[in-house]
């Protein structure tokens, strides 16, 4: 019994698998309590690949011929192994599959330029804790939408915050994008506030319609349509060629 006992022993190199196994699968598990914690998911689908690494060492026993057996024979050290990969799984799965949605909301209302609903449906896909368990990258695409709805309803200063936080959050693309998009937000702004002098001291109004045409342009630059709308159809209403007036319909009718 002793020899038999002593024959069927647990190898070294197996425990070491099965503790390194062990840690690929908490270190996802302490990554999503840090990005539950801090606000927002990690940017990476590195810990995602870590974890599913760590099945290959956990489950190491099952190439040490012979102890398989004896190991089943042990309901409660086979049965915690079960547990501990069914519930990362789970873990991994649930969260995925709801990412998104919030964010696909988002952009319906947002084409129907209802902009205070797009934002709160974006906002929901960055607070909502769960969908930070594991990588969301549509955290970037609902930050920049918020961004841009803000500048739909004309809170520029709400929109340069967002956009800074995406700057801050996000790696590649989205982080690029984010930084041209705040230094052309700031651009813009000064270049309608130099505007918005000239047109007071325009002399005449063709020379207000050109003035308006450029500060169209400008609030089109930073997604505000409906300023550049109002402003089209202001052009409108002046003394001035008609083909200049059918330029402004036009140009409106894009902002759609």
């Amino acid at each position: 019994m002793d020899t038999a006992s002593t024959s069927r022993k647990i190898p070294v190199w197996v425990k070491l698998c099965q503790w390194i196994g062990l840690a690929c699968l908490g270190q996802f598990l302490i990554v999503a309590i840090i990005g539950v914690l801090r606000g927002y998911s990690v940017q990476s689908f590195i810990p995602i690949w870590v974890m599913l690494g760590g099945y290959l060492p956990l489950f190491s026993f099952q190439l040490y011929d012979g102890w398989m057996s004896d190991v089943y024979k042990d309901k409660k050290q086979s049965s915690w192994i079960s547990y501990v990969s069914s519930f990362s799984i789970i873990f991994l799965s649930i969260p995925g599959i709801l990412q998104g949605r919030c964010q696909t909301r988002g952009d319906e209302f947002y084409k129907q330029k209802n902009y205070p609903t797009a934002i709160a449906m974006y906002q929901k896909e960055l607070d909502t804790w769960y969908l930070r368990l594991c990588y969301n990258y549509r955290e970037d695409t609902s930050l920049f939408g918020i961004a841009q709805s803000y500048c739909q309803l004309e809170n520029f200063e709400q929109a340069r915050q967002t956009y800074q936080r995406l700057h801050k959050m996000a790696r590649g693309y989205y982080k690029e994008r984010s930084q041209t998009e705040l230094a052309e937000l700031d651009s813009e702004l000064r270049n309608i506030a130099e505007f918005e002098k000239q047109f007071a001291n325009s002399a005449d109004d063709n020379q207000k319609a050109q003035i308006l045409f450029d500060m169209a342009f400008a609030y089109r630059r930073i997604e505000c349509s409906k300023k550049a709308n109002e402003l089209y159809a202001r052009i409108q209403t002046l003394d001035i060629q008609q083909i200049r007036k059918e330029q402004a319909k036009e140009f409106a009718a894009d902002c759609v």
